[in-house]
């Protein structure tokens, strides 16, 4: 939003100043990395003028003398009136206010906890002083009534400009049944609603008597501070222990409200707040899920028009003293404020607007099935299930051990080489399965676990045969008489008891029952068309081999005179 300033030339040359230096330091090259696919929302000042609507508390101890002497009732009428006064008295107002009061009252005879005097609006001051000089205080504090008011008035209601309410307060909730534990519950669980419609409540309490631990409770249950252990007074780390979710948090581990004990303090409270929601700027977080930008600073984008140029404003957990920058200006992260040095260029008419984008949201259904795009090298499964970073759909693929596809990226069954260490993907590694002499040596790609490629070896030894290949894997080729033992006269196998060849048998010349060399021609390799012998079944397949054994290229003969 963009609010046109009050012609004065302090502020304007302070917001002149601040954009030559914050210009030097300011970055959001990490924001690079998230899938920024829609365009920034623009939003110009001169339209957006904001607006907060002021709850005052109207109970009867704001009329006692709780400061110095003086009736807290009268420095919150001579405080208001200043800052409204300061706000409004250019053109267009800085900030438009509304009035409401809480505390015991009457409308036309009938009695009310709390009621808006008027919504906010343009030149209020002549309005608000006006009531303010004729209302006097009085009754109990029913501070949840008047909560629940703030956040049904029109002036937070009104969706075309930043909003926020501002409970003043100088003592614990308390209504006509003097029950002050459901008092106090009951307020909680109104700013709990508030800040779930994403409205925003700061809260303020006046005087020295009030309930400083319950008013930090209650601005951390409007998305206003913190709570928890952890909780640290400027809330850098978020809410904490969220008193929405966690009502028994201890409200001393709480932060989040304004204190102030005599009229300059609380002045300058309210001067604060109204900046900071003079500040304030709606994000388009229409497509995330429950309307909430990412909670990560890096998924925002957030960059100002100033007299110099387009600044980049980098989140304030970049800055050292994290006094510097924007943050989240609620719980909700639908909307984010600007520290004071940037807010003092929004307010002096230095700036001519603000943009803000944020990282689009993932389509996919975390954790669904997909198929992992691209050429995937080896043992990378590629089914796998979607996740999303930084705003862009992932799909992670399935762990190797759970992945449905046996060593994926290698070709099972492609033939390969039982040297090859590790095989390779195709199966066509540095030896060549197809112009192996040693049987034993062939393998075909294969799967251990689902997990682990490696050459399963397809063939066992078998008795040497007459065919220019090693039989039996000893690293010699037709060494006939190493496999074959003459026994009388008759061949019988020693290592391969299984594997005979009748005397009758066509082929039987193969294994030189007679002849005692083996000769073949200057191709040195038989063809050998019939199925190799596998631990299946030795002699079938030893006979299948046998009976498709060709002559015409090696054969048996007598001696060297052959």
């Amino acid at each position: 939003m963009r609010q046109l300033s009050k012609t004065k030339m302090g502020p304007i040359w302070l917001g002149v100043l601040a954009a030559t230096s914050l210009m030097m330091t300011a970055s959001v090259a990490s924001a690079q990395t998230w899938n920024f696919c829609s365009p920034p929302k623009t939003t110009t000042i001169e339209n957006s003028t904001p607006a907060t609507l002021l709850m005052l508390d109207r109970s009867g101890s704001m009329d006692t003398n709780k400061s110095a002497g003086v009736s807290l009732w009268n420095v919150a009428r001579s405080s208001l009136i200043a800052v409204v006064e300061e706000l409004t008295g250019g053109e267009p107002d800085q900030v438009r206010f509304g009035l409401g009061f809480f505390g015991a009252t009457y409308i036309d005879m009938v009695p009310l906890n709390a009621n808006v005097v008027f919504e906010a609006k343009e030149n209020a001051l002549t309005d608000l002083t006006n009531r303010l000089s004729n209302t006097s205080a009085g009754g109990y504090t029913p501070t949840a009534d008047a909560i629940d008011r703030v956040r049904r008035s029109n002036t937070l209601n009104d969706s075309t400009r930043p909003s926020a309410g501002i409970l003043i307060t100088d003592g614990t909730p308390q209504t006509t049944s003097y029950n002050i534990e459901q008092s106090r519950t009951a307020a909680i669980n109104q700013a709990c609603a508030m800040r779930g419609e994403g409205k925003s409540l700061y809260v303020v309490g006046l005087g020295g008597a009030t309930n400083t631990a319950f008013n930090n409770k209650l601005a951390a249950a409007a998305g206003k501070g913190c709570c928890g252990p952890q909780a640290n007074p400027t809330c850098s780390n978020g809410i904490g222990t969220d008193p929405c979710l966690n009502p028994g948090v201890t409200s001393t581990t709480c932060y989040g409200s304004y204190e102030a004990y005599e009229q300059t303090e609380f002045t300058n409270v309210l001067k604060s707040i109204a900046h900071e929601i003079s500040c304030t700027f709606d994000l388009d977080t229409n497509s995330h899920p429950n309307n909430m930008a990412p909670d990560n600073p890096e998924a925002v984008i957030v960059r100002m028009k100033a007299s110099t140029g387009l600044i980049d404003i980098a989140h304030r957990s970049h800055d050292p003293g994290g006094q510097s920058g924007w943050y989240f200006a609620n719980e909700n992260r639908n909307s984010v404020a600007l520290t004071s040095d940037y807010c003092a260029m929004v307010q002096s008419g230095n700036a001519e607007f603000v943009e803000t984008q944020v990282a689009c949201p993932c389509a996919e259904v975390i954790g669904s099935a997909c198929d992992v795009p691209g050429q995937l090298p080896p043992l990378i499964c590629p089914q796998g299930v979607w996740s999303c970073d930084s705003g862009f759909d992932v799909c992670e693929p399935i762990a190797l051990e759970e992945c449905p596809v046996g060593c994926p990226g290698y070709d099972l069954d492609a033939p390969c080489h039982v040297d090859d260490d590790p095989v390779s993907t195709s199966g066509q590694g540095a030896n060549d399965p197809a112009t192996e002499r040693n049987r034993c040596k062939i393998g075909k790609v294969a799967c251990e676990n689902n997990v682990q490629p490696y050459c399963q070896q397809l063939y066992s030894p078998m008795p040497e045969l007459c065919d220019g290949l090693d039989n039996d894997c000893d690293g010699q080729i037709d060494n006939i008489t190493a496999s074959w033992k003459n026994d009388g006269g008759v061949w019988t196998p020693e290592a391969f008891d299984l594997f005979t060849i009748p005397s009758d048998h066509e082929n039987a010349s193969a294994a030189c029952f007679i002849r005692d060399v083996c000769v073949c021609d200057s191709t040195g390799v038989s063809p050998h068309n019939a199925a190799m012998m596998t631990p299946v079944n030795y002699q079938a397949e030893f006979n299948a081999y046998l009976n498709a054994w060709d002559s015409t290229y090696c054969e048996c003969r007598v001696g060297l005179a052959q």
